[in-house]
């Protein structure tokens, strides 16, 4: 499954936003799929929205709770710094982010 981010907007900023959009795709994905998050575009994402929407879906992979393994696409200096962030803080190994 690929989720082209920029068809959202240039600028993503809100957790909230990261959370609708991981509800979304957890409700369309299939099993064993690959979720492409394609940053194509996007000039701006915030770290809180990194963290709710690229944080969590890998946090539920890593974690067995999720067979949907996550990969960022075309992401910018700064976001790819942001996914890095995230995992640190979350223990999360880049296995369950393939980057």
């Amino acid at each position: 499954m690929r989720v082209m981010l920029e068809s959202l907007g240039q600028s993503l900023i809100s957790r909230n936003l990261g959370s609708d959009i991981r509800e979304q795709i957890l409700g369309e994905v299939g099993a064993d799929a690959t979720i492409e998050l394609d940053f194509a575009g996007v000039v701006h994402a915030s770290y809180s929205f990194i963290d709710e929407l690229v944080g969590k879906l890998a946090t539920l992979h890593q974690r067995g709770m999720s067979n949907a393994s996550v990969l960022v696409a075309n992401a910018s200096d700064v976001v790819r710094s942001h996914v890095d962030r995230c995992f640190a803080v979350r223990g999360i190994t880049h296995a369950a982010c393939v980057a």
